[in-house]
């Protein structure tokens, strides 16, 4: 009888560690959320994974939160700040952000639930109600997108949104009217802003006014900037979350490579590539090598970001030289010709790019398509100066890439342009009859010589 009561005791106590276990042995608290990682490297999936099991106060889930949603995980990353809110209920800042993630989730009304506490805690007010007003937008709720755009004040972003609204709603005289008044103070306080110059118009062609909506339209071509708001403050935040960490983060440090020329940043870069094949890291061996005189390995890691990656003008260009320093002028040629084909536009770089062919041309005893390429870089150059509205070195330029090359109907379109552009209205005029002699059916030509003729003088 002694072994079997043995055994019962036995059992007996296996069960009781079993449930101390259960009651007292698991971790407390919430769980973190895991979303599938298999789609990420594995380099920044191991530093999700980390930083998930050491998740303990608000400040780590929103932490944890922020690095899920800077990749995409939408769902988890809410999670991840409504555990940080459960935790610090009076966190302004989490409470902010779970409602930015809700959003990005498509849970428009919770979201706007989340943002109004946000607002109650303490956050930001004009830019959780234009959040707001976007999410009321997306479920079809004008009336509340307008109100809480109107709420959130001289926002730039929400008056913006206040007039596209009215154009939509309305063609009463009086109402385009108040919109062509505040649409014409934004422009007043925010020059650079494109989408101002697009929506006035659109305003101007539908009131009739066609010359000012060319004359509009001619100047939103020549602005790049953006309305202040608050969508870019927290994309510039998420960019910045995603360089900080694992492969992101390796690959940022290792390309110091170029300055350090250290081995040990040279073979984290390689370790990098071979994690995930990235044309950049590729493009900042092939530059090491470039410096250090391996041109076959240069020239094999360039060939290789063409062949993986596509041709782009700054690979092909790079090409070019490690073709031209390993004394192959035919390939080097090939290389630079194909790399101005694609780079159209980039005017700042061909200007660069077209001064170097050219020196190459004459090195070969090629003196008019040396001419040819010269003429071509200083008119990017103009070009480039005509873009940022430094008018007289644009003048200067481009006078002189038509004396190198006087038939090319594009830099007499340039030069046209920066001419009207200063109030030079005669010289302008004559410099567009000249591109339109040499290509009539210039179609920005005809319609910049319109412009210029109506101009007040």
């Amino acid at each position: 009888m002694r072994r079997p009561s043995c055994l019962l005791m036995i059992a007996v106590a296996v069960q009781s560690t079993i449930l101390a276990w259960l009651l007292w042995g698991r971790p407390s608290g919430p769980v973190p959320p895991l979303p599938n990682l298999s789609l990420i490297d594995s380099i920044t999936a191991s530093e999700l994974r980390q930083l998930r099991d050491e998740c303990g106060s608000s400040d780590d889930y929103m932490s944890l939160g922020s690095r899920y949603f800077a990749y995409g995980f939408f769902p988890e990353a809410a999670v991840c700040h409504e555990i940080a809110c459960e935790l610090a209920p009076s966190d302004a800042r989490a409470r902010f952000e779970w409602a930015f993630c809700l959003s990005h989730s498509g849970r428009y009304d919770e979201s706007n639930k989340r943002y109004y506490e946000a607002i109650e805690l303490g956050s930001e007010r004009a830019d959780c109600l234009y959040f707001i007003g976007q999410n009321y937008l997306r479920l079809d709720k004008l009336e509340e997108a307008k109100l809480a755009f109107t709420q959130a004040g001289d926002l730039p972003v929400a008056r913006y949104e206040l007039q596209k609204t009215a154009m939509r709603e309305s063609d009463s005289p009086e109402v385009l009217g108040e919109v062509d008044k505040e649409l014409a103070d934004m422009r007043k306080k925010y020059p650079q802003s494109t989408d101002t110059y697009y929506l006035s118009a659109r305003l101007a062609r539908r009131m009739g006014r066609l010359d000012e909506a060319s004359r509009l339209l001619d100047l939103a071509d020549r602005t790049t900037g953006r309305l202040p708001g608050p969508f870019d403050i927290e994309s510039e935040r998420l960019l910045d979350v995603h360089a900080e960490i694992g492969l992101s983060r390796q690959r940022n440090s290792s390309r110091r490579v170029l300055e350090s020329d250290s081995e040990e940043d040279e073979n984290a870069l390689k370790d990098a590539i071979q994690v995930r094949w990235n044309a950049d890291d590729v493009d900042v061996l092939a530059e090491l090598a470039l410096r250090r005189g391996r041109m076959p390995e240069a020239i094999q890691l360039l060939n290789q970001i063409v062949d993986r990656g596509g041709p782009d003008m700054g690979s092909l260009w790079r090409l070019g030289d490690g073709y031209a320093m390993n004394n192959q002028p035919q390939e080097a040629e090939k290389a630079w010709l194909t790399a101005i084909d694609l780079g159209r536009g980039n005017y700042g770089d061909l200007a660069d790019l077209h001064k170097g062919v050219s020196q190459f041309c004459a090195s070969l005893n090629r003196p008019n398509e040396a001419d040819l390429q010269q003429a071509e870089g200083v008119k990017s150059a103009g070009v480039k100066a005509l873009q940022v509205g430094q008018f007289d070195a644009a003048t200067k330029q481009l006078r002189r890439s038509t004396e190198l090359a006087p038939d090319a109907p594009q830099t007499w379109f340039y030069l046209a342009e920066s001419l009207r552009l200063q109030g030079k209205q005669a010289e302008a005029a004559a410099a567009y009859r000249r591109c339109l002699t040499l290509a009539p059916h210039h179609g920005r030509a005809i319609e910049g010589a319109k412009l210029n003729d109506s101009s007040p003088r």
